[in-house]
């Protein structure tokens, strides 16, 4: 069944008169009209999709300081000091960064540093280098306080970077597979060559240059 186009408010009135509806006002075939086309726009326009914004990359930015300790490692009562070869009085314990995680098994000492990216192991007894800053209980911030241990006194080192120890890398240093030089042979020292008895001459054949010719043969 087609209805006129140029007349859609006719064509409604004779829609609904098919389906029964005897009174029907103008403005009603307006508003359901009106209504009819919301809807058809509202079903053809979709939602635009959505973009995903990126995820931001989380950047550590941290202070470090560098000055140099150099001594001996070393476990007193459960804290992890090192005894300074330059000052034999400073014994500090080691307040490490957020960003280093220090694992302690036997005499295995194991730092992890996130923000280098590299991992250093040290020994109970070698002598280690590592950066930093000496310091006292008011130069630590709030979460280097609280994990202190209560039986660990300073004087404080706040660990910067961090270096193998002394001992490994000397050992790095020597080849594992060094050939060893050849060693000269010293040439065989000739000995004297002995004339056999049967080759030596006799007195039969001794000739005496006396200027006057012929031999002398015993009688």
């Amino acid at each position: 069944m087609s209805f006129p186009t140029h007349n859609c408010p006719a064509a409604m009135q004779v829609l609904f008169r098919r389906l029964g509806v005897r009174q029907i006002t103008r403005s009603t075939v307006i508003w359901t009209v009106f209504t009819t086309m919301l809807l058809a726009m509202t079903a053809c326009n979709t939602a635009p999709t959505p973009t995903p914004s990126p995820t931001p990359q989380v950047r550590i930015i941290a202070t470090r300081y560098t000055a140099l300790l150099v001594g001996e490692l070393v476990m007193t009562d459960g804290c992890l000091r090192v005894n300074s070869i330059l000052h034999s009085d400073a014994s500090y314990l080691l307040v490490w960064a957020p960003e280093q995680q220090v694992s302690v098994e036997k005499d295995t000492v194991r730092i992890v540093d996130h923000l280098e990216g590299k991992t250093v192991v040290w020994h109970i007894g070698e002598i280690v280098r590592l950066g930093g800053a000496g310091g006292e209980f008011k130069h630590l911030d709030e979460r280097q306080r609280a994990e202190l241990p209560a039986n660990c006194p300073g004087p404080y080192w706040l660990v910067g970077s961090v270096a193998p120890s002394v001992e490994a890398s000397e050992e790095s240093a020597v080849p594992s597979s060094a050939t060893p030089l050849p060693t000269s042979t010293p040439a065989p020292t000739p000995s004297p060559t002995e004339t056999p008895l049967s080759q030596q001459p006799t007195g039969a054949d001794i000739t005496f240059p006396s200027g006057r010719g012929g031999s002398c043969r015993p009688g």
